[in-house]
């Protein structure tokens, strides 16, 4: 199930990261996690329309890539339009805003950070989005 807010568990967030590269969805994961954020990944689009469509995890947002093989970032976000428009999308992207834009990927209603960022970006970026959870002071996002 999808959901934009957690239930009443008093847990935090469940964040699907979605990136093609192992290292940068690793690092991605490791900053989510330590700032008190429950990760779930997928390695490309496809798998993460699988964990979306099973509904067996309870996603509150999903950061994906955008330029992947096969199922790419922006195929996600449609889908998630469609399917579950209350959780929130944040693109991130090593391309060019030029490139993006040329190849259709870039949609100026969802949020885009640009690789590499620091986790501290990232963590303030998550936070925009998912401004009615609690967020925690964490050492990862002050020495990021």
């Amino acid at each position: 199930m999808t959901q934009p807010a957690l239930p009443n568990t008093g847990l935090r967030a469940t964040i699907l990261v979605v990136d093609d590269e192992d290292i940068v969805r690793a690092l991605l994961a490791r900053a989510l996690r330590e700032a008190g954020y429950r990760v779930v990944q997928a390695q490309h689009g496809a798998a993460a329309l699988a964990i979306l469509e099973s509904g067996r995890e309870t996603i509150n947002l999903v950061i994906t890539d955008l330029v992947m093989p096969g199922v790419g970032g922006r195929e996600v976000a449609r889908w998630m339009a469609v399917h579950t428009p209350e959780v929130p999308v944040l693109f991130i992207s090593g391309y060019p805003r030029t490139y993006l834009e040329a190849h259709e990927l870039y949609d100026a209603r969802i949020p885009l950070l640009r690789k590499p960022f620091l986790p501290s970006r990232l963590l303030e970026s998550v936070q925009e989005l998912l401004p009615d959870l609690p967020h925690f002071d964490h050492p990862a996002a002050e020495n990021a």
